[in-house]
């Protein structure tokens, strides 16, 4: 017996109580034939073996009936989009809007469409494209029960209701009164009023949840974090969450995400609490294999070195890999070797989440090659020094180090004998050393005004900050004049 005539002996009756597989032939000649024939040109059926099948023929009527539907549908579609294009929205706002909620094609224009455009134009008014953009359903709401809303919230102590809007519109799908009963139920839960508007504040996605969801999540939190049901626990480990949409996705997604994470990356309490800060819990398994390998790769380095480095900084783990592989090709153009890049990365892990080509670290790096005069080596062998703040920390403390050298109360030949100085000492520890005050005091009124003259050096030579070498000798000598007294 062929595979083809095994498969068709295959009856529904045979698999009685089970969910049946389906067996198929093609289609008779006849049928073949007919469907041939159609007007309008399908896929072929397939025929369950001793069936029947059953050809509808197509009238030229009904044909004709079809066409006039589909025709109409386009001609309605297009007038929804000329509402919006006088409503003032561009071609792409339309197209989103109308992918994202697609009702509109079959509203009624000036029945329906025109008047909810008209009635958010006068409620928003300059605001009401962009807000038309962000919540794509808003035609669907009413102005006068969103203003409730918002005087609800504010009612119990809200203080930006707005704010809450923009960041979880999900929430104002619901009606007042179930946002009542949400918040008492948070109540009920053992929350303080103060806690329950902490949390619509930073999570204000939780009142788009049922109460059932609510009370399921909770067990996770108490379970997964050993609260003990210590609702003042609870809202510590909730409010710590920085991710939002921590109410978007569900229980048992979180916790297939969760425990995957744990075992496959091996952290301890505190790295756990770590990751659930940086959202970790959003990203599924198949996801952190992927990323966790890629960066491996992307340093040359073992995956154990890949989950060493998530363990650290869970904030690595949310960053896509196109995002970490432009971060290390920044690190190899500013000349840093592979060995090098995957030394630093495994001591300072928060190097991969920095843009290199951002004003700031382009600034940063002019500072450490051109006044300074580090080389790469130095840099390497203190990672740090590019995680430190210029305009706090580096310029302000060379900038006095140099005035003291200039008044020969200390002496040095180079800034690696005292780059230890500039990096790791606290300022409390650097002003008990370095600081002479009867001499000139190292305080806020001194980095100000180093700051000041330091962002006064850049916009008066106009320095061509991306190409640093050319304007090496610009800086080592200009910043001689932004020294006290200079």
């Amino acid at each position: 017996m062929t595979s083809l005539t095994a498969a068709n002996s295959v009856h529904r009756s045979s698999c009685p109580g089970k969910q049946l597989q389906h067996a198929f032939r093609p289609a008779s000649a006849e049928v073949q034939q007919l469907w041939h024939r159609s007007p309008t040109p399908r896929v072929l059926p397939l025929v369950h073996p001793g069936r029947p099948v059953a050809v509808a023929a197509t009238s030229d009527g009904a044909s004709a009936s079809k066409a006039a539907g589909v025709k109409a549908k386009l001609v309605k579609g297009s007038h929804v989009k000329a509402a919006f294009t006088e409503a003032g929205l561009c071609q792409d706002a339309i197209n989103h809007i109308l992918t994202q909620y697609p009702q509109y094609l079959s509203w009624d224009v000036s029945q329906k469409l025109l008047p909810a455009v008209q009635c958010w134009q006068r409620h928003l008014g300059a605001s009401f494209i962009s807000e038309f953009e962000r919540l794509p359903h808003l035609l669907h709401l009413l102005p006068d029960k969103e203003l409730s809303k918002n005087q609800y919230l504010a009612s119990i102590g809200i203080r930006s209701p707005e704010r809450i809007r923009r960041r979880f519109p999900s929430t104002f799908v619901h009606s007042v009164a179930t946002m009542q009963g949400r918040v008492a139920f948070l109540q009920e839960c053992g929350f303080t009023q103060a806690q329950v508007l902490d949390l619509i504040e930073r999570h204000g996605d939780i009142l788009s949840r049922n109460s059932e969801y609510v009370r399921v999540f909770l067990q996770m939190i108490n379970a997964t974090f050993g609260c003990a049901q210590d609702m003042d626990a609870v809202a510590g480990v909730l409010l710590t969450c920085r991710r939002m949409g921590l109410f978007s996705q569900s229980v048992p997604t979180l916790q297939r995400n969760f425990s995957y994470f744990c075992k496959y990356v091996d952290v301890n309490d505190k790295e756990l609490k770590r990751a659930w800060k940086n959202g970790l819990f959003t990203i599924s398994p198949a996801e952190l294999d992927i990323r966790l390998v890629s960066l491996a790769a992307q340093l040359s380095a073992t995956l154990g070195e890949a989950k060493s480095v998530v363990r650290r900084l869970p904030q690595t783990g949310t960053l896509l890999p196109a995002t970490v592989g432009l971060h290390v090709t920044q690190m190899h153009e500013r000349g840093f070797s592979h060995d090098q890049v995957k030394s630093m990365c495994l001591r300072q892990p928060a190097l991969l989440t920095f843009s290199y080509s951002s004003q700031v670290n382009v600034q940063k790096w002019a500072f450490l090659t051109c006044v300074l005069q580090l080389s790469h080596a130095t840099i390497a062998a203190r990672p740090h020094l590019l995680m430190c703040s210029l305009m706090n920390r580096l310029g302000p403390r060379w900038a006095y180090l140099q005035y003291l050298k200039r008044h020969l109360v200390i002496d040095f030949t180079s800034a690696s004998q005292v780059v230890s100085t500039l990096v790791l000492s606290t300022d409390t520890e650097f002003r008990a050393t370095h600081v002479a005050p009867e001499l000139c005091p190292y305080d806020e009124r001194f980095m100000k005004q180093w700051q000041m003259r330091w962002e006064t050096l850049l916009a008066d030579r106009q320095l061509n900050l991306q190409d640093i070498d050319g304007c090496a000798d610009d800086l080592q000598v200009g910043f001689m004049d932004t020294l006290p007294g200079a």
